[in-house]
């Protein structure tokens, strides 16, 4: 098959907003308005946005890019995860595939399916958070596995703190988990919780 390049367009919004010193104060924040009532209207990238651009991302017919799930921006590094199975996909800002997480299979290092993930920008490393084997790996961003934790926590987002403490957002509801955001250390003890109302 002959090699082809995918590209897809990810506009970063790179939004300065001005602040007018016309009528209101210096510490005024910049605001925008958009009436949902009258939707006829198209809201133009101009009018909140003062400047616009994109990087290609370079893949091949090995890394066929569905859909991105979600993005992370690390200074030269552009990391992103695919809906569907080409995994985690590890670019340069210049929109180069350097690397790839998509090691599926039962072992510790591999992955059934990737729910979400992070990073941690000062370690270089990447977190993976596996629904089905209910773990969290952890990679660098040379795509090498570091190591594997078990968690019970049915999750719907993620972050990573100070010394390697999660950030655990929004679960999945279940009779013996609690609902809210939470912060655990890596070995799933509860530091704090903030408790929300199970919703009907």
């Amino acid at each position: 098959m002959k090699h082809r390049h995918t590209t897809l367009i990810i506009f970063l919004l790179l939004a300065i907003f001005t602040i007018s010193c016309s009528q209101g104060k210096k510490s005024d924040p910049p605001s925008f308005s958009v009436d949902l009532d009258n939707m006829a209207d198209a809201i133009q990238y101009s009018q909140f946005v003062k400047s616009l651009d994109y990087i290609e991302l370079n893949t091949n017919d090995s890394c066929i890019i569905s859909g991105v799930k979600n993005i992370f921006l690390d200074d030269d590094t552009l990391i992103m995860l695919d809906e569907k199975k080409a995994g985690i996909l590890i670019f340069t800002s210049e929109g180069k595939l350097i690397n790839q997480i998509n090691h599926y299979g039962n072992s510790p290092e591999e992955l059934i399916k990737i729910m979400g993930f992070t990073i941690d920008p000062i370690l270089n490393h990447i977190y993976a958070l596996d629904i089905m084997s209910q773990k969290i790996n952890t990679y660098n961003y040379k795509e090498e596995f570091i190591e594997s934790k078990k968690t019970t926590l049915y999750i719907r987002d993620f972050a990573v703190l100070k010394d390697e403490i999660f950030l655990f957002i929004l679960p999945f509801y279940s009779e013996n988990t609690p609902y809210g955001i939470w912060i655990t250390d890596n070995n799933n003890n509860f530091i704090k919780i903030i408790k929300c109302d199970i919703p009907k």
